[in-house]
């Protein structure tokens, strides 16, 4: 047992191969009211006094090599990679020193941000980096679109600047039912979650949370308004937009 960032209990899944489901509007999904506790094949803990709740990402089981004695040839060849992957990591440095001996050029990276359609601004708790669901999503579904890797990467490149603890959560608008909004938006933030562990960012600074309609950014009486409030916001709580993007 462990505990979120605000102190709440965190439990276990039993067994690392859980996955969740596929969002449709006929499945079931354990969600009880008012304090809903989904199951979508993560962590999850509920604060009862304040109706948050945030999960946490779990890391697969990896199926082991065989341990059976290796031959001369393998023997050779893991000899030859180990050469390889030691020249690779020593570029790779000299890469990383450049690179961070260049400081952070606000403008420029405001421009990369809006290439890729996401937005950086300072909120109470920390940076977000906000990204509207046309970038990720397409409509109704919870799976990242094939087309959306360079919102992620670029997402990934902002997240990695900082060691800070990172909130994915997702909204929608208010068409349908709760419960149904509620199942969407936790699971679009599972995938962006998983999305950006798969581009390097560690997969224990993140937590995961649903917020359906709640928090509207814009009003749900018209589309644009609608497709404004559909939308994630990956909040990296307690870090600066200096670290992020830059000084201005």
């Amino acid at each position: 047992m462990g505990s979120d960032y605000n102190g709440a209990t965190v439990g276990r899944l039993p067994g690392p191969h859980a996955s969740f489901p596929t969002i449709r509007l006929h499945c079931r999904i354990g969600i009880e009211m008012p304090n809903r506790v989904a199951d979508f094949g993560k962590v999850r803990f509920s604060n009862a006094a304040t109706h948050d709740k945030t999960s946490v990402l779990y890391e697969p089981a990896i199926r082991p090599l065989s341990t059976g004695a290796p031959s001369d040839v393998q023997t050779n060849e893991r000899a030859n990679m180990r050469k390889i992957l030691s020249m690779s990591a020593c570029a790779m440095s000299v890469l990383l020193m450049a690179g961070c001996a260049a400081p952070l050029n606000r403008d420029t990276e405001t421009s990369l941000n809006k290439a890729v359609g996401i937005e950086v601004a300072p909120v109470a708790d920390g940076v977000a980096v906000k990204l509207p669901e046309k970038a990720l999503f397409d409509f109704n579904k919870s799976e990242v679109r094939g087309d959306a890797s360079a919102v992620v990467d670029r997402s990934a490149v902002l997240l990695k600047r900082s060691k800070k603890p990172v909130i994915v959560e997702g909204y929608t608008d208010n068409v349908g039912t709760l419960d149904y909004n509620q199942q969407l938006s936790e699971a679009r933030a599972t995938a962006v979650g998983y999305a950006l562990v798969a581009r390097g960012v560690t997969m224990e600074r993140i937590r995961t949370k649903g917020n359906a309609y709640n928090n509207p950014v814009a009003s749900n009486d018209t589309p644009e308004g609608r497709a404004l409030n559909r939308r994630t916001e990956i909040v990296v709580r307690g870090e600066t937009m200096e670290t992020l993007m830059g000084k201005k």
